[in-house]
This record gives structure tokens, C-alpha cells and sequence, in this order.
């Protein structure tokens, strides 16, 4: 008899479930990475993306070189809700179902770009910042800006059903309050995230000096 693995219908139609009742949540995913690599296409083709992208890194040292535990999670906070912000304001309209999903790609560039420059310009010294100094904050908050991202999709398609003639009427005062508590604990996560960044620039930012 022989052994071998089955793959059961079950599990591909698990698999389809999940992917359609997130389908919101995998879309900006979609985004994100493609946005990722369309910054290390541009980095390697371009020099006014790879310049931007020496620009960003030196002005994520220059933020956290010496500087104390407070002031780097500050700054690393503002910087990140700028993202969030974005996306709660976008997803209040109709604009949110174009608006949000561009969002997310930007800030994939932005992290390909960073990303592609160390790897390209310091090797394993880049390999080792990127991984030890930036990646543990940025999954964090990437986790928090794509369960964002999903609820402000989920919200601009509730408002723009509404601009339907066949729509019925209905009162979006209870969905905005769920919207804002879900955005409430977005920016609790992103104050995690600033704080792992503070933890870890603060202490091993010298130690992985590039």
C-alpha cells in the first residue's frame, strides 16, 4: 500500500473560506507587497530611489543616535500614526476603497526601499541592522496598519453602499463606534511597536553601527 499525503477537499475549502471572509485583509496585503517589490525593482534601476532611500535611513540614525528611550518611541510613534491616521480619515468616505489599499503600497515602498539599501550598500552589516533594528518593530506595526487598513476598507465599502439608490437608509452611528475602537487598539499596538523600536535602537543601535 502506498504512503502519501492527502489533500483534502476540506482543507482547500477552509482555505477558500478564510481568504474570502478576509478578502479586505488580503488585498492590502497584496498591496503591501507589491509595493515592497516594486521599491527593490526601483532601487536597483533608479539612483533618485536609491538616494531616497540613503535619505531615510540617515534620518532613522540621526533620529535615534543618542537620543533617549522616550524620545526615539515619540518619534517612531508620529511617524507611524501619520500611516493610521491616513487610513481612519480615508476610510470615512469613498475614497477609503482606492485611497487605503495605495496607502499601504506606499509604506511597503518605503520599508523596500530602506531595506534595499542596506542589503545593497552594507551587506551583511545592513543584513544584521535591518534585521535586528528594524524588522521586529516594523512586523509589529505592519500588523497593526494592515488590521487598520481592513477595517477602513470594510467601513468606505459601508459608506459607499449607501450612495446606492437600492440602498435602505440606515444609521451608521454604532458601525462608527466599532470603527473607532478598532482603530483605538491599532494605535495601542503602534505604541508597542514604537516602544520595541525605542527598546532596541536604544541599546544596540552602537553595536550595529553601520
Amino acid at each position: 500500500m502506498r504512503k502519501g499525503r492527502v489533500i483534502s477537499f476540506k482543507s482547500c475549502n477552509k482555505i477558500i473560506e478564510f481568504i474570502f471572509k478576509n478578502r479586505f485583509l488580503v488585498v492590502v496585503s497584496v498591496f503591501f507587497v507589491v509595493g515592497f517589490i516594486l521599491s527593490v525593482v526601483f532601487c536597483g534601476k533608479y539612483d533618485t530611489v536609491n538616494d531616497w532611500g540613503i535619505t531615510l535611513l540617515e534620518s532613522f540614525i540621526k533620529n535615534r543616535t543618542d537620543s533617549t528611550f522616550l524620545k526615539i518611541a515619540i518619534n517612531s510613534f508620529f511617524g507611524s500614526m501619520l500611516f493610521i491616521m491616513l487610513c481612519f480619515a480615508s476610510g470615512t468616505s469613498v475614497l477609503g476603497l482606492v485611497f487605503v489599499p495605495l496607502c499601504v503600497a506606499a509604506r511597503g515602498f518605503i520599508y523596500g526601499t530602506v531595506a534595499s539599501v542596506l542589503y545593497s550598500e552594507h551587506l551583511l552589516k545592513g543584513i544584521a541592522f535591518h534585521t535586528v533594528l528594524i524588522l521586529p518593530s516594523a512586523i509589529i506595526f505592519m500588523l497593526s496598519f494592515l488590521f487598520a487598513a481592513n477595517e477602513s476598507i470594510n467601513f468606505s465599502l459601508m459608506i459607499t453602499r449607501l450612495t446606492l439608490p437600492q440602498t435602505m437608509p440606515m444609521n451608521l452611528s454604532l458601525s462608527f463606534k466599532n470603527y473607532c475602537v478598532k482603530y483605538l487598539i491599532a494605535c495601542i499596538i503602534v505604541v508597542f511597536s514604537a516602544s520595541v523600536d525605542a527598546l532596541l535602537c536604544g541599546n544596540f543601535l552602537k553595536v550595529f553601527s553601520l
